[in-house]
């Protein structure tokens, strides 16, 4: 059996339903590490993406496609090594999407995961550029963003039915060598367990502490909607507190499943009073075997220096300083097959220089992968 590359978990409509279809392919590879040390997993997805009442300009439709390709060896039932390849910018860290346009011009492929992991009695470790190790949604964490340093994780099973989870990292996110560096320093605590015989619940705290001494590795991509000084750097400090609240209902069945997923979080370091975001999402199916349906809707919203703009979610134009409704639909409609459809509406909370208007994207995308 192939195992994917480990996915971060719990992420919002738009990329939460691939990632869990990979987490349950992990899973159930797991027990294989010792007849099949080397395994081997991949994707390919298509994408057609319309923007449409877009303020001050034309409506336009676009096309994207995105191919990864990954590997993991496992040396004995402690240590593995992974890495992966994937299209898309190497300096991107929130897109493995490639444009398709420029006049046919080959696709640019760049290493996006490269690490080894350690176990030692309910102890996990990672280094180099690394798997996302927290639980997230797209709010504060974009799917795609691999940080870079070290990471833990550490489980404790409290009852037949509670565990509690701890996870950290140290990122490295520019070292320079005159100056001062770039750092995050990041832990979460979690915990999970089920009520009654059809409800559980989850519910993880976290706080991240950057560091900014260097932006000379960032460029506009990077920066995004942050407020900046006059000589460039960011206006505010990130000490991020964030909040993810889970509820699930599974009185249906299986392939039924019903979850209520809310976030808050606040930026401690803001000096603005933009300094805060927050997102609800209720979701109902599952889409990880033959015929499987999901659907959700979400809403967010994130004031301008409320999350750290290089690293959160690219679904729409705006990083921060947005409104935003979303709709998803899922179906699995053979193995290893996904068709996807969404639809966001989304306008500034604040008028930028393109007006404060509603705009429309809708994507729809079919996945290959195993």
């Amino acid at each position: 059996m192939h195992l994917p590359l480990l996915f971060a978990t719990s992420g919002l409509v738009n990329s939460r339903t691939l990632r869990l279809i990979t987490l349950c392919a992990c899973l159930a590879a797991h027990d294989a590490w010792a007849a099949e040390p080397l395994k081997v997993s991949g994707d390919l997805r298509l994408r057609a993406q319309g923007d449409y009442s877009v303020p001050n300009s034309a409506d336009r439709e676009s096309a994207q496609l995105r191919a990864r390709l990954g590997a993991a060896y496992a040396f004995s039932d402690r240590v593995i090594l992974g890495a992966r390849l994937t299209t898309g910018s190497a300096e991107d860290p929130n897109s493995t999407d490639v444009q398709l346009s420029d006049f046919d011009d080959d696709l640019e492929v760049s290493l996006d995961l490269a690490y080894a992991q350690l176990k030692i009695n309910g102890l996990e470790f990672y280094a180099g550029k690394i798997p996302q190790p927290f639980r997230r949604t797209d709010l504060v964490w974009d799917a795609d963003v691999n940080p870079q340093g070290l990471s833990a994780l550490y489980a404790h099973e409290l009852s037949a039915n509670a565990q509690l989870q701890v996870r950290s990292l140290y990122f490295i996110v520019d070292d320079q060598r005159t100056g001062g560096d770039s750092t995050m320093m990041g832990g979460q605590l979690s915990y999970e367990a089920e009520m009654l015989p059809d409800w559980s619940f989850d519910v993880s705290w976290a706080y991240y502490d950057y560091r900014l001494g260097s932006s000379a590795g960032a460029d506009e991509g990077d920066f995004r909607s942050n407020l900046r000084n006059p000589d460039g750097s960011y206006l505010s400090d990130f000490d991020l507190c964030d909040l993810i609240i889970g509820l699930r209902w599974s009185g249906a069945g299986a392939r039924w499943p019903v979850k209520i997923t809310a976030e808050y979080v606040e930026n401690l370091g803001a000096r603005t009073e933009a300094d805060s975001g927050y997102a609800i999402e209720l979701a109902a199916g599952r889409a990880s075997a033959d015929r499987d349906w999901r659907m959700g809707y979400g809403y967010s919203a994130a004031q301008t220096d409320a999350v750290f703009a290089a690293y959160s979610h690219d679904n729409i134009a705006l990083a921060t300083n947005y409104r935003l409704h979303t709709l998803t639909l899922d179906y699995v409609p053979a193995l290893r097959t996904l068709v996807s459809a969404n639809w966001y509406r989304y306008e500034p909370q604040i008028a930028t220089m393109s007006g404060k208007e509603w705009t429309n994207r809708v994507r729809l995308a079919v996945l290959f992968f195993f």
